[in-house]
C-alpha cells in the first residue's frame, strides 16, 4: 500500500486544488489517467486591476516544490464588499477560482428557476450575496453567459454531487460513523448544517483558505460550532496524516471522507496515495470523490473548451479516469464497496431531468461512493 497511517501523504503537489499559488503550468508529459489540454486551446484571461486601498498584499511560497511564490491579498474590512461589483478582484486574491466558482454556482441553485437538486441555506449568506445580485455565471471563469444550458447542467450536477455526498454521510452515520472529514472544503457549508449529534466534521484545506473561509463565515454571521474543527495543511511542509492528527482524528475509529472538486487537478500518482491513506482508515470507511473521463477525438468541443479554460485560470485538469479504471484504483487501494454514478444518473434519480441520453457522455463527470 503506498501510503498507511505511519506513512501519510506528503506530495509538494497534493491537493493543489486547495493551494493558493499552485505552479501555473500545465504537465508536458501524460501517463494512463493523465491529459494535457494542448497550450494553443488555453486562452488566457484579461487581469483587472487591483484596488487601491483596504487591502494588503502577502506571499506564499506553495503549490509545486520549486515554484515561485503567489501574491494572495485580504481585505482588511472583514470581507464586507458587495460579491458582485468585486468579483474580478476576487479571482485573483482569493486561494482558489474553482472553489469560488463553485460556491458561486451552488447559490444561484438556491434560486435559480430549475429543479431543486439541493437545498443549502448557507450558500448564498457564505457568498457575501443577496439574491437579487445573484446572476447565473459560467462556474469556470464567473463571467456572465450567452448560452446559459450547458452551465445549467454543470450547477445542477454540482448539486447533485453534493446532495449524493451527504446522503452517504448519513448512510454512514448510520452506521456508526461519528467523524467526518471534508478534503479540500473550499466553502462547503455541512460543518455548519451538520444535523447529526455527536457528529464532528474536520475541514482540511490550506491554511490560506481557510482564513478567507473564516472571514466569510464571520462576515455572513455563521457561527463555527463545537463539532467542526479546521486542520490546516500546508503540504509544502505538512502532510493530510499529521494535519489530521493536530486536530484529534482517530485513525482506529470508522470514519467517512468527503473529497468532491479535487480528483481531477491531481497528479494520478497523487490520486492513488492519497487513496491508499483513506482506504488504510479502520473500517468502515466512506469515501465520496468525482472526477472526470479522460477525453479524446469524439469529445465535444465545449467539453476541451471548459479544460482550457480550467488551465488558463492555473488549475489544469490532470488526472482523468474511466468509470472501469476508478474502480480498478480503488480496488487496489483496498475498497470493497464501489457504488459509481454518472451525472446524468444522478440528475434522473433526484429528478432533475427526465431521462438521460443513451451512450457515453463525454461532458459527463461521475461520483463514486467507495467502502470498506
Amino acid at each position: 500500500m503506498p501510503c498507511c497511517a505511519s506513512e501519510p501523504v506528503r506530495s509538494p503537489s497534493a491537493f493543489r486544488y486547495w493551494s493558493p499559488g499552485a505552479a501555473r503550468t500545465s504537465p508536458t508529459a501524460t501517463s494512463p489517467g493523465q491529459h494535457t489540454v494542448p497550450r494553443s486551446a488555453q486562452s488566457p484571461m484579461p487581469r483587472p486591476s487591483r484596488p487601491s486601498t483596504g487591502w494588503r498584499r502577502r506571499r506564499h511560497g506553495l503549490g509545486r516544490r520549486g515554484a515561485g511564490s503567489a501574491a494572495v491579498e485580504s481585505n482588511d474590512t472583514g470581507c464586507r464588499r458587495s460579491f458582485v461589483t468585486t468579483m474580478d478582484e476576487v479571482l485573483h486574491t482569493e486561494p482558489s477560482r474553482t472553489a469560488l466558482a463553485t460556491a458561486y454556482a451552488r447559490a444561484f441553485h438556491q434560486i435559480a428557476p430549475e429543479p431543486r437538486v439541493f437545498i443549502d441555506p448557507l450558500a448564498i449568506p457564505i457568498c457575501g450575496l443577496t439574491a437579487a445580485e445573484l446572476t447565473d455565471r459560467d462556474t469556470a471563469n464567473l463571467r456572465k453567459v450567452t448560452d446559459p444550458a450547458p452551465r445549467r447542467n454543470r450547477r445542477m450536477f454540482l448539486a447533485a454531487r453534493a446532495r449524493f455526498a451527504e446522503e452517504v454521510v448519513q448512510q454512514a452515520v448510520a452506521g456508526g460513523v461519528r467523524q467526518v472529514a471534508v478534503l479540500g472544503a473550499g466553502l462547503d457549508t455541512f460543518a455548519y448544517r451538520n444535523p447529526y449529534p455527536g457528529v464532528r466534521v474536520v475541514e482540511v484545506d490550506h491554511p490560506n483558505t481557510q482564513e478567507w473561509k473564516r472571514e466569510r463565515l464571520a462576515s455572513a454571521g455563521i457561527e463555527i460550532p463545537d463539532s467542526m474543527s479546521f486542520a490546516p495543511v500546508d503540504f509544502e511542509t505538512g502532510t493530510l496524516g499529521a494535519g489530521l492528527a493536530a486536530v484529534g482524528w482517530s485513525r482506529t475509529e470508522p470514519a467517512a471522507f468527503v473529497w468532491l472538486g479535487v480528483v481531477m487537478y491531481l497528479e494520478p500518482a497523487t490520486v492513488r496515495e492519497t487513496l491508499g491513506f483513506l482506504a488504510a482508515q479502520d473500517a468502515p470507511v466512506h469515501v465520496v470523490a468525482d472526477y472526470l473521463q479522460p477525453p479524446d477525438a469524439s469529445t465535444p468541443a465545449v467539453v476541451l473548451e471548459r479544460a482550457a479554460a480550467i488551465a488558463a485560470m492555473g488549475e489544469p485538469f490532470q488526472a482523468y479516469f474511466s468509470p472501469d479504471d476508478m474502480a480498478a484504483e480503488l480496488r487496489a487501494a483496498g475498497f470493497t464497496g464501489i457504488d459509481d454514478h454518472g451525472a446524468a444518473e444522478l440528475l434522473v434519480r433526484y429528478g432533475a431531468i427526465h431521462q438521460a441520453s443513451p451512450g457515453r457522455r463525454w461532458s459527463e463527470p461521475h461520483v463514486v461512493h467507495a467502502s470498506k
